[in-house]
């Protein structure tokens, strides 16, 4: 019985420390809110991040190397717009959040740098 418990408590613990790495298509696709300034055709990534998130530290190289390719990126700090992080159903950062013609069209969860640069690539069309 006491194995049975220490299983448990270990896919638990594995499953709270790895959900920020999950990635997943959200099928609730809200407008884009209007505190945040797009460009004319709405295009754009949204990334979620905070100040204290060792994954948000490591992707930000990833992030950089986008915009040098062209991408528009958003970046927000989940702790000081905490409207926003509720409006987008943020759960773990990082959270990215791809928009085009103003709405939203995908999101990827958690650090998984060849998958957003691939979305962030294909959104603005870029090889």
């Amino acid at each position: 019985m006491n194995n049975k418990i220490t299983v448990v408590l270990l896919v638990f613990t594995l499953t709270i420390l790895l959900s920020g790495c999950i990635s997943t298509n959200s099928n609730d696709k809200p407008k884009v809110s209007p505190h945040i300034e797009l460009p004319n055709n709405g295009t754009v990534v949204l990334y979620f991040y905070t100040d204290w998130c060792g994954y948000c530290k490591k992707l930000e190289p990833t992030i950089e190397k986008l915009k040098e390719k062209g991408v528009i990126i958003k970046k927000i700090n989940g702790d000081n717009n905490r409207d926003l992080v509720s409006k987008y159903y943020i759960r773990g950062y990082p959270t990215i959040i791809y928009i085009k013609n103003y709405t939203e069209i995908n999101r990827t969860i958690g650090y998984n740098p060849v998958e957003i640069q691939q979305k962030s690539l294909e959104l603005f069309n870029i090889e």
